[in-house]
């Protein structure tokens, strides 16, 4: 054989023992990294159900905190703030179950190349048990997205979702449930009455046929809706569709230009002007589907009435206008320029 084919064979044993002598030590090795491996990494494996309490700082930030009693969840600095449950229970799942996205190094923890030095959050979570489980997000992998983990307690660094970032920029104030007004049909509005210091003014839609007649002589009917309004002194005036339509439709859906209060109290009212409101109250019609055995049924119209509060305050040379809903502890300032005619 010749020499050159000799080395050839030697220098392909030599590799394959080689190659044999790695997959063999890698049998005796610690695990390999999570990159490598189908199965995923979980970091926080507790159920959001068993949290007692979640709370997070995001940077240097005022830590937010919630309490969890009963499958509710409340704010821990003010317990009557009403918040979205369903908000709050996402923001627990999020925080309160984490899996990694990558393995990056075994002892990494508190270190300034993975901005864990100085984290970006920090979050910990309670647990009916009486134990808690704290972690650290880190920098934001440039490449990825992902933000660098680390638990407390810990040495290994990991990447993870850019959810959980997301989740610790909710304060319980942006959690707050809004109460909503009443969502009612315009043309099922059958009377408006507004009760004020000075005595009533209503507002009453009504159909009416109006007749012309074109270039040719010929003559044609259309149905038109007018209102009729009356002040506190009894004075009637008729409105035009338009200008009737633009005054209901502002009471139905007013502007709210904040909210000022989420748990209004007795003493509190005076300060809105809602000891002594002006009571708007709207009258429609409702249809419900009704059955009954052995017929195919019908629909029933129902008489409905629904009530806005509106207090007024003075402030300096303007009136400032305050709604509460029916059956709401919420405060809103809002716009009434729309329909002040009826105050």
């Amino acid at each position: 054989m010749k020499k050159g084919v000799k080395l050839a064979l030697a220098a392909a044993l030599l590799a394959a023992l080689a190659l044999a002598w790695v997959l063999v030590s890698r049998q005796t090795e610690e695990p390999l990294p999570a990159e490598e491996t189908a199965a995923p990494i979980v970091l926080v494996e507790e159920g959001a159900a068993a949290l007692s309490s979640l709370r997070y700082t995001a940077g240097e930030g005022e830590e937010r905190a919630f309490l969890s009693r009963g499958g509710t969840w409340y704010a821990e600095k003010d317990e009557k703030m009403p918040l979205e449950q369903t908000s709050v229970a996402e923001i627990a799942a999020t925080l309160g179950s984490v899996t990694a996205a990558r393995f990056v190094v075994a002892d990494g923890a508190g270190s300034a190349e993975y901005g864990l030095d100085s984290p970006s959050a920090t979050v910990t979570l309670g647990y009916e048990d009486g134990s808690t489980l704290s972690y650290y997000l880190g920098a934001k992998n440039v490449h990825t997205g992902e933000y660098y983990f680390n638990r407390e307690g810990e040495k290994a660094v990991y990447t993870v979702s850019s959810a959980l970032i997301g989740a610790c920029g909710n304060a319980p104030e942006d959690l707050i449930r809004e109460d909503k007004i009443e969502s009612i049909p315009q043309e099922k509005v059958t009377a408006v009455a507004s009760e004020t210091p000075l005595g009533a003014i209503t507002l009453t839609p009504s159909a009416r046929t109006e007749t012309s007649t074109d270039e040719d002589g010929k003559e044609t009917e259309k149905t038109v809706t007018v209102y009729l309004l009356k002040n506190e002194a009894g004075a009637e005036e008729e409105l035009d569709e338009e200008t009737g339509s633009a005054i209901l439709a502002g009471l139905l859906s007013p502007t709210v230009v904040s909210r000022v209060d989420y748990y209004l109290e007795e003493e509190e009212l005076a300060a809105y002007g809602l000891d002594a409101p002006v009571k708007i109250t709207v009258s429609y019609t409702e249809e419900r589907t009704v059955t009954a055995e052995g017929s195919s049924g019908g629909t029933l119209t129902e008489a409905r009435s629904y009530t806005l509060s509106f207090g007024r305050v003075a402030d300096g040379e303007e009136t400032k206008t305050y709604l509460r809903l029916p059956g709401s502890d919420m405060a809103f300032l809002v716009d009434v320029s729309a329909f002040s005619l009826l105050f």
